[in-house]
């Protein structure tokens, strides 16, 4: 028997996300399955429909049967512009 886990490069936010992203803040959610993600490595994050926000660093990840909690801490947030090419280049 196997467990299957993803390996996530890129931090995406649940639909349901509400609250505002501030610089050297960190945020708690909740993603579905296990997942596998780098710690202490900028990565971008995007909403649910890939619009990407910021570069965030994994601070902590719990793996649990109901799927994974992850702590992240934003370190930049992107301007319109830089969304864009992001967006534009990435998708």
């Amino acid at each position: 028997m196997s467990t299957d886990f993803k390996l996530n490069a890129l931090l995406s936010l649940p639909k349901d996300f509400d609250k505002n992203l501030e610089v050297g803040k960190s945020y708690t959610i909740q993603k579905s399955d296990m997942r596998i993600m780098p710690f202490g490595i900028p990565m971008d994050l995007s909403t649910h429909d890939h619009k990407y926000l910021a570069k965030v660093v994994v601070r902590e990840l719990k793996i649990t049967e109901e799927g994974t909690s992850v702590t992240f801490e934003v370190k930049k947030l992107f301007t319109p512009e830089e969304a864009k090419v992001y967006r534009e280049n990435f998708i």
